[in-house]
């Protein structure tokens, strides 16, 4: 099967491109309610010491993440 244009990709918009600037958004919109959610478990007392350390701990990698992929231009789309 012959393609028509092997370079048409370079001329249209790139969807799969587009999806994939997304995800790190919902990434971090995920981080924001865990956030919440291990705040309302500190609140509460919920679990045991170890644990709510364990889930403070990954919100905290997740936010240098997210600081990462905005300081490299991966978090979104910029104008």
């Amino acid at each position: 099967m012959a393609v028509p244009d092997p370079f048409g990709f370079l001329s249209t918009p790139m969807t799969g491109f587009a999806l994939a600037l997304a995800l790190p958004v919902l990434g971090l919109l995920a981080t924001g309610v865990a956030g919440w959610a291990a705040g309302t478990q500190w609140r509460r007392g919920a679990g045991s010491p170890w644990v709510r350390i364990r889930v403070s701990a990954t919100i905290a990698v997740a936010l240098l993440f997210a600081w990462s992929l905005h300081y490299w231009n991966l978090l979104g789309w910029r104008l």
